[in-house]
């Protein structure tokens, strides 16, 4: 079994100061590539950013969900522009939590009790 090796070490204040000239620059903006232009992975960045909530810094939690947003922003503009292939930003963007059609939520417990009082009244209309 392979040991883990020590975690990069990473200057946070930069990967924050960076990303607004990422965003700009990136076409779309894609969280994994700004990790690992800094030599560090995308779950290694979501580390990074819980460690620092934890300590009470929310800013790189802040830079991540920027590059996300402008990631959506992006795709979604260019699909509609048609410089981008629906398809592949459909995908994309149902990544980024989209969903493509409404999703209902049925409680159960509900209908069965619904269809317990559609029983009673069709008793008392058959009566």
């Amino acid at each position: 079994m392979a040991k883990k090796g020590r975690p990069p070490k990473v200057d946070i204040k930069k990967l924050i100061g960076d990303v607004d000239g990422y965003i700009k620059k990136a076409n779309p903006p894609i969280l994994a590539e700004f990790a690992h232009k800094h030599g560090i992975t995308r779950q290694y960045l979501y580390e990074l950013a819980e460690t620092e909530a934890h300590k009470g810094h929310r800013e790189l939690s802040d830079a991540i969900k920027r590059i996300s947003e402008a990631k959506e922003i992006t795709l979604e503009k260019k699909a509609l522009n048609g410089e981008y292939a629906q398809n592949i930003a459909i995908f994309s963007l149902k990544q980024l939590g989209w969903k493509d059609k409404a999703e209902q939520e049925v409680n159960l417990a509900v209908l069965n009790h619904a269809a317990e009082i559609l029983g009673g009244i069709e008793s008392v209309i058959d009566d």
